[in-house]
């Protein structure tokens, strides 16, 4: 597969990540369940009203329910700070960014940062693994030009 088409492909799946709305999904959207969503994402309270805003209050004038909005979100980052996510969360090499209420924040960051060192763990010897991979192809490439010098 060429390196255009991987490009290609890549720059598709994260752009397909972006949920793009119709301006009749910004005015039929359930406010309380898309921020109980976002927050589930580990975003911050204002990460994502930031989103909302570039994909409904920006483009469409839509404006949300904020009492709902507030509310999802503080059920969504209740649910998100569980100690079970935390690990999940960090064994996915995302990066917490303190959204966490004082009083479930020290357990979650205690499981995110054992969640987060299995991650970075496994990169290494993924990157180490790679690195001999490349080291030996080197080396083999060094042999058949040699090969070709002397023919």
């Amino acid at each position: 597969m060429g390196n255009g088409l991987i490009a290609a492909m890549s720059a598709m799946l994260i752009l397909s990540g972006c949920a793009s709305y119709s301006k009749k999904d910004c005015e039929q959207i359930n406010w309380n369940n898309r921020a109980h969503e976002l927050a589930l994402d580990g975003l911050t309270k204002d990460d994502a009203l930031s989103r909302v805003y570039g994909q409904c209050t920006r483009p469409y004038n839509v404006t949300p329910d904020f009492e709902a909005f507030s509310k999802g979100f503080e059920k969504g980052a209740n649910e998100f700070c569980a100690p079970e996510n935390a690990l999940e969360f960090g064994k996915n090499g995302k990066i917490y960014k303190k959204t966490c209420p004082k009083e479930l924040e020290s357990e979650f960051i205690k499981n995110y940062t054992t969640g987060l060192n299995i991650y970075l763990t496994q990169r290494v010897d993924d990157l180490s693994s790679d690195y001999d991979d490349l080291k030996n192809e080197i080396q083999q490439l060094k042999e058949d030009n040699e090969k070709l010098k002397n023919k």
